[in-house]
């Protein structure tokens, strides 16, 4: 049993995982293809621009060819995607997992990268990396441990402090 668990675990690990900001992305660079706004401010701006366009295009074609998708199959998940990011419920994140069950969406943990950016002094006065919680928060595991494990040294040498921090701790604890 124990051996089959681990099988499953490294085949649902193996599943490509993809971000759903893709395809928010792609509609977006799409729209401005079609309709620019006012222009592009500088030369440099429109390069800019197709060059990131034509980055996320060969991704996108890369993505298709991997699955054999039809461009239909991938505008569906592109629909499904961006219908999740709009509206982020368990209904619409299943109806993805239904359709295309090949592959995981990867979806933020958190309320997004805004409350980090709140934190990260802290982060960074505490000696933690803002760019480990980041990929913890967005539910990457090895950052998760790796942040665990930060989060445990540290409750480790606060336990051992003497004098008002240890008094602090044995209070909370209740003792």
């Amino acid at each position: 049993m124990n051996e089959q668990s681990h099988r499953e675990r490294a085949a649902w690990l193996q599943l490509p995982r993809l971000h759903t900001a893709i395809f928010q992305d792609l509609a977006r660079f799409e729209e401005m293809e079609i309709a620019p706004i006012a222009g592009f401010e500088s030369a440099e701006a429109e390069a800019a621009f197709l060059r990131q366009s034509g980055e996320l295009k060969h991704k996108v074609e890369m993505l298709i060819r991997r699955f054999g998708w039809s461009k239909e199959r991938f505008r569906q998940l592109q629909r499904l995607a961006i219908l999740w990011r709009e509206n982020p419920s368990l209904e619409n994140y299943l109806a993805i997992r239904r359709e295309f069950p090949e592959l995981d969406i990867q979806i933020a943990m958190s309320a997004g990268i805004d409350p980090l950016f709140a934190l990260e002094d802290k982060c960074r006065q505490h000696g933690i990396d803002p760019a480990l919680v980041a990929g913890a928060m967005d539910g990457f595991e090895p950052k998760i441990d790796k942040l665990c494990l930060i989060l445990m040294e540290r409750i480790v040498a606060r336990e051992k402090i003497n004098g008002v921090g240890a008094h602090h701790c044995l209070h909370a604890r209740g003792i």
